[in-house]
Order: C-alpha cells, then structure tokens, then sequence
C-alpha cells in the first residue's frame, strides 16, 4: 500500500507540474526580470507641462555631459531622441563670438566664420592659419568626435537683393552648428512658438544682453547684413516667452550655443530594452464616430514591478506625435492612455497606426475608426480596462481541479488494479 501511495503522490505531482508549466507559472523565480541598470541611462525627450490653453508652462530636459570648452565640462540639454541619435543644444552660452567677421560679405550660414570655427573648416583646417583650433578639434576626444554625426541642415534665409526681399533656402552638412528660428520655435523641443514678428522681421521684444544673447543660423533682411539673435530671458527668468532681433553680423559680444546630433551607442548609452503589451483582456482599439467617448487604453510590461509610467515618452498617431493633455492624457497604473474624443473625431474612417514610446522601448497597435452605422462588438465602451489578473486566477484554479480529478481517478484505476491481483 506504501507503494501505491507513493505512486498517487508522484502522478499527482507530475501533473500539478505540468499545469504551473502550461501556465508559465514559475518555480521559485520570476522568468520577467528588469532590465539591468547602467551608469549612463538612456535619455527622454523633453517632458512638456501645458497649461489650460495648451501652451507650455514648464519642460524638464535631460542633459549630457560632454567635451570641454576653456577647461569646462560642457552641459548638453537634450531636444529630441530619435533611435540611437539625440539632438544635443548647449544648455548655456559657451563663448561671444562674431558671426562673420565682414560685413560686405553678406554671409549665409554655409560661408560665415562661426561654421568654419565650430567645424574646424576652411581657416581651420588643415593649412589653414588657425589649423587645428577649430571648437570640434579642441573640445572633444577623438572618442567624442566619433559620435558626433554629420548631417545636412536646411536653413531658411531672407536675402536682400537689390533691396527686394528674397526667401532662400540653403543646405549644409556640418558636425556642429546652431540652431535656426525654426528650431527655436519647435515646440516638440520645449521652445514657445511666440516670438514676435514686425513687417516680416523678427522684432525685438525686449533688451538683450550680452549674457543670454546668441547667434541663430537665420538671416535677415535687413541692411546692413544681419543675423536674427535670441535672447535666453525666458530661460534664466523663468518666463516662457522669448525675444529676437536681427543683429550685424560682425558684432562680438553675441553668445554662441553650439548643438549637435550624436550617436548615444558611441557615447557608451546601453538601451533598455523591455517587451510592452496590451492590457490582456483587450486585443482590438475601436471608436466610433459620434459615439463622444474618449478611448482608454493601457500598456503594461511583463516585469515584476511595473514601472512603465516612468518610461512613458510619447504617443504618435500615424507618424506624428501627439500633444500631451491637449489630444490625450496618460497616468499611471501600468499606463493608461486616453486619447481624447475631439482627436478620434479628426480621423478618417478606416485603420491608423498607434505608437507608444517609452525610453526603453514601445508599443504598436492598430486603431479602427468607425462610421456610426458600423457596430463591431469589441470594445463598444471604447475603453480597455487595466488588467487585474483575476482572470489568471480562475484559470489556475480549474488547471487544478482538472489535475486533481484525474489523479484521483488514476489511483482509483491502480487502487483497483492492485485488488484485483
């Protein structure tokens, strides 16, 4: 009898395995680790606060530390990431500089002497008089200087010619430049798109000082030849307005703030990498029009202790990001996205593409939008309800039951068997 026991014992326990197997439940171990930690973390986007009106009250930057300028760590506040690369903007004036020396040349970006200095070009080049003393060749470690990426620019110009006013576009590639009126007005990046504008110039919308003023790429129509210059008043006083007034191009006490793009894998940067998923008990994103719903849904990752909030960096709808507490909203609980009614109702009928981001990977989903007359069943509240595990729960329970059942009725058959000898 000893050893029937021990054989209903064994079948039972083979059989409770092979369910926790079935189930992917784990022996003693999650199989779900976070991902591991690095001195160097992967940098965000700028994390846009707006207020009622959706304009920006308030942004949170990343910065990195990298090169030097007069024995000086420089400090780079990050604008944009973008797979391996990231948009680097010097978070502080590094030096006054002149534009052009030369007033008569009339100078775009593509010949002024602050792209030679910066890029180690022309005068600075090899050859050149100033060899070697370039801000790239001094600044940065070859290590640095292999990360930094090559890319062509497009800078708008207004030309004068023969005092007729003419819009130019000019396309350079560079490793170090500044940054145009263009960028200093993308929200994308923090900046406010408020720059005040008279008779086609860039006005001036308050003093500027040699402390917070500095060299755009941006001309201007203007005689004698001029560059548009922003002051940084918004930044040091916390204000987020900016100024900007076009200034000759040989004045010296204007500041420079170098930016760059950068390879951040180059610079060391390890990217997390951590599988997202759908809410489990909803596989579809569905809204229909004139329904008035905003539509919820949340992401979640497979980890013990998910932290995917804090991740959490943006959502693009058919490639373009959307606005933060303007088009949806998001909070934590795992993370929950609402995307709000007045954004669905903009779309087409038909299915768009959604992409979550997070900084240590994303999400990817269809969304079907409905005309009113459609009625899928999926999703007819139009929101995804975060996932308790309850469900994980009864499933558990009835695997059980099943493996109790039939290793009572395998002892039964050996019990009889055993009789019967």
């Amino acid at each position: 009898m000893k050893k029937l026991k021990n054989i209903s014992l064994a079948v039972l326990a083979g059989l409770l395995i092979f369910v926790m197997t079935a189930v992917g439940l784990p022996f003693g171990m999650s199989e779900n680790t976070a991902y591991a930690a690095d001195d160097k973390v992967w940098p965000k986007n700028p994390r846009i606060t707006r207020n009622a009106a959706g304009e920006i009250e308030s942004v949170d930057y990343d910065t990195i530390i990298l090169g030097e300028y007069n024995d000086t760590p420089i400090v780079w506040r990050v604008l944009n990431v973008d797979g391996d690369k990231a948009l680097l903007f010097a978070d502080d004036v590094i030096c006054n500089r002149q534009y052009h020396p030369r007033q008569w040349d009339d100078p775009t970006w593509g010949i002024c002497s602050l792209r030679d200095w910066l890029n180690g070009t022309d005068d600075y080049a090899n050859g050149g008089a100033n060899a070697g003393q370039g801000f790239i060749d001094t600044s940065f470690t070859d290590e640095e200087q292999d990360a930094i990426i090559e890319t062509q620019l497009e800078t708008f110009n207004r030309l004068s010619i023969n005092n007729d006013s003419i819009d130019e576009y000019e396309y350079t590639t560079d490793s170090i430049f500044v940054l145009s009126i263009e960028d200093l007005t993308n929200e994308e990046y923090g900046f406010p798109n408020n720059l005040d504008s008279t008779e086609g110039h860039y006005g001036i919308a308050g003093s500027r000082s040699a402390s917070d003023s500095y060299w755009t790429r941006s001309k201007g129509f203007v005689e004698p030849p001029s560059n548009v210059v922003v002051g940084g008043t918004w930044e040091n006083k916390g204000d987020i307005s900016m100024m900007a007034g076009l200034t000759m191009v040989s004045t010296s006490w204007i500041g420079v703030r170098p930016a760059m793009y950068v390879d951040l894998t180059k610079l060391g940067y390890v990217k997390p990498n951590v599988d997202y998923t759908m809410s489990d008990d909803e596989t579809k994103l569905i809204w229909t029009y004139g329904s008035g719903k905003d539509l919820t849904f949340t992401i979640k990752t497979g980890i013990d202790v998910d932290d995917s909030y804090e991740h959490f960096d943006s959502l693009i709808l058919d490639g373009k990001a959307l606005t933060r507490d303007k088009d949806y909203t998001a909070r934590q609980g795992s993370t929950i996205i609402t995307i709000k009614a007045a954004t669905l109702a903009a779309l087409s009928e038909g299915e768009h593409t959604i992409n979550v981001v997070f900084d240590n990977g994303n999400f990817e989903s269809k969304l079907t939008i409905l005309s009113a007359q459609e009625n899928i069943t999926p999703n007819t509240d139009s929101e995804v309800t975060p996932a308790t595990g309850d469900g994980e729960s009864i499933a558990l329970t009835t695997y059980v039951l099943i493996a109790a059942t039939a290793a009572l009725s395998i002892t039964a058959f050996a019990r009889k068997a055993y009789k019967s000898r």
